[in-house]
């Protein structure tokens, strides 16, 4: 948001919104917002704000880092489904 909109950026509660999935870490073995099994969440179900992470870290600077990563990241995903053949898939069970 600081890096394309910081107009609607609230400056007065950038905050550390810690995530319930580090305490749900601590507590349970395979349970988690996170890798290897994810449970379906929303932003909310990790911070009541809606918000997740440590946002008194962040910057423009950053911003504009992580959009052009993933924005070349996304490049290259659309590479490999461009390249990739479809009759490689099975035409389903038995066939």
């Amino acid at each position: 948001m600081l890096a394309r909109h910081s107009e609607h950026v609230r400056i007065e509660a950038i905050a550390d919104f810690r995530s319930r999935s580090i305490a749900m870490e601590k507590d349970y073995r395979w349970l988690s917002a996170h890798r290897p099994a994810p449970f379906a969440w929303q932003a909310q179900d990790l911070h009541d704000s809606g918000a997740v992470g440590n946002a008194t870290l962040a910057s423009a600077e950053k911003g504009e880092r992580l959009l052009d990563h993933g924005a070349r990241a996304f490049i290259e995903l659309l590479e490999d489904v461009d390249k990739f053949d479809a009759r490689r898939l099975s035409a389903g069970p038995g066939k």
